[in-house]
């Protein structure tokens, strides 16, 4: 969990319990628990399927290794151009 995660994973069941049970619509949840209702939205979706974890945030793309490949390539360019110009 990221240090600004405001909806932990008992909060999370909790938010879904409270829509299940009618008590709450998803605007009033959202300015209650002090989140966007995308958020809360996000919480019903996964709550559907019974997971209340917090997902990891970071775009998974830049884990794959074509990505750090090209990135290699671009880097190994900047310095041979670099290694040029001081030659």
């Amino acid at each position: 969990m990221h240090k600004h995660t405001k909806i932990t994973p008992s909060l999370r069941r909790e938010v879904y319990t409270i829509w299940l049970n009618g008590q709450r619509n998803v605007s009033r949840l959202a300015k209650s628990y002090h989140v966007d209702r995308n958020v809360i939205y996000r919480i019903l979706k996964r709550g559907r399927l019974g997971d209340f974890t917090v997902h990891d945030s970071k775009n998974h793309r830049f884990r794959t290794i074509e990505f750090g490949l090209k990135r290699l390539s671009r880097v190994e360019e900047q310095v041979r151009k670099r290694l040029e110009r001081l030659a």
